[in-house]
């Protein structure tokens, strides 16, 4: 230990400029992909900034930025004069609970960002027409958005509302960039139940730029139909986690 990877040389990593991911991100997964490989034990030391600046041709704040995200991480740990060295990281378990992502992630004093990449009114697909008890080619109120948690995307959301629950919905009204908070609070609305189904999906080329990963990554879809207390069906949704950033963990009892 204590030593540079001899493989580093041998299998260079390379990022790629022609994607709109940042070059600090890339940096950091390859990173840590040679630490989930094993490539980098724990122990070893990492190349230093200068090296890994000449190695990505980028400049030494991108690099920087990169190995304080693995430090914060607990992926690595620094020691002034010796160099970077990789840690032993820490273990992440997810509970859950009748909570909304923003209320589960405040709790974890984690913060949370929003950004809405698409909103219009449209006619929706009839599948989700159908769940929201709509007929005709009446327009629902549609928007996407990226969550990002300690600046790095975790979710991408689709979300399909029903206009007849909430009338001249907008995102701009959100409170705190919470969905089930804005229903609750602005407009009175009290939720009763959600209908939630999972599954393991690959990442299609858009929802990879979105979500900073690698196209085919593997991502858990949820779709969600959620209802007032009084059984009326309110949101559609699709939304798309991060594999390797999200678990979701149903605690049953016979």
């Amino acid at each position: 230990m204590g030593g540079i990877g001899p493989l580093f040389y041998y299998a260079p990593m390379v990022i790629d400029r022609s994607r709109k991911i940042p070059l600090y991100y890339q940096i950091e997964q390859l990173i840590l992909d040679k630490i989930r490989s094993g490539e980098y034990k724990p122990g070893d030391k990492i190349p230093t900034e200068a090296e890994l600046q000449r190695i990505f041709g980028v400049s030494r704040i991108t690099v920087r930025q990169a190995i304080s995200r693995l430090v914060n991480a607990g992926w690595l740990r620094t020691e002034q004069g010796r160099g970077t060295f990789v840690t032993v990281p820490k273990i992440s378990e997810e509970g859950s609970r009748f909570l909304g992502l923003s209320e589960e992630l405040e709790q974890k004093g984690c913060k949370l960002e929003n950004k809405i990449v698409r909103f219009k009114r449209l006619v929706p697909p009839q599948y989700v027409a159908e769940e929201l008890g709509l007929e005709g080619k009446k327009k629902v109120y549609y928007f996407v958005r990226v969550r990002y948690v300690d600046g790095e995307p975790l979710v991408l959301n689709k979300i399909y509302l029903n206009p007849e629950l909430v009338p001249n919905f907008s995102p701009d009204k959100m409170l705190k960039g919470s969905l089930i908070r804005t229903l609750e609070g602005l407009y009175g609305i009290k939720i009763g139940r959600s209908r939630i189904t999972f599954e393991a999906v690959p990442a299609q080329s858009k929802e990879a730029d979105y979500l900073w990963v690698k196209t085919g990554s593997p991502l858990l879809k949820m779709k969600r139909v959620m209802y007032t207390e009084d059984g009326k069906p309110l949101e559609y949704s699709h939304n798309f986690f991060r594999g390797d950033r999200y678990s979701y963990t149903v605690v049953l009892e016979r």
